[in-house]
């Protein structure tokens, strides 16, 4: 089963080789709400190179599967959790002329916030 999530790349890792034939990339990304999360994904193997095009501050959705893992050291049964990302993509934000994000209704182009009345006034 998979999953996806958007939000804000927070924080990306160097990778890790952790074998021979075994090399993992974490990186956080920040979902936005009434109380802002901060969720870490491993990319595994091949696709540690997915994060080489992305930088801090990329706004993004994670396509990802969940993978549980259970363990026992010294007697005792432990469980872990891994979010393996797949695949993962832009999201297109409008920008303004700046370059910047447009968030506020004042930003948007004036084509945009004409209402339906708008629509049917003649332009004379």
């Amino acid at each position: 089963m998979s999953f996806k999530l958007q939000g804000t790349l927070y924080r990306i890792f160097p990778t890790e080789q952790v074998t021979d034939n075994f090399s993992k990339r974490n990186f956080v990304l920040e979902v936005a709400g009434e109380y802002p999360q901060k969720i870490q994904f491993q990319a595994i193997k091949e696709r540690c190179d997915l994060l080489d095009s992305y930088t801090i501050g990329d706004e993004v959705t994670v396509h990802f599967d969940i993978q549980g893992k259970e363990f026992t050291k010294d007697g005792k049964t432990n469980f872990f959790n891994n979010l393996n990302a797949w695949k993962l993509e832009v999201n297109a934000t409008p920008k303004n002329a700046k370059g910047e994000p447009l968030t506020k209704v004042a930003d948007l182009p004036k084509e945009t916030l004409q209402t339906e009345e708008d629509k049917d006034q003649l332009p004379f």
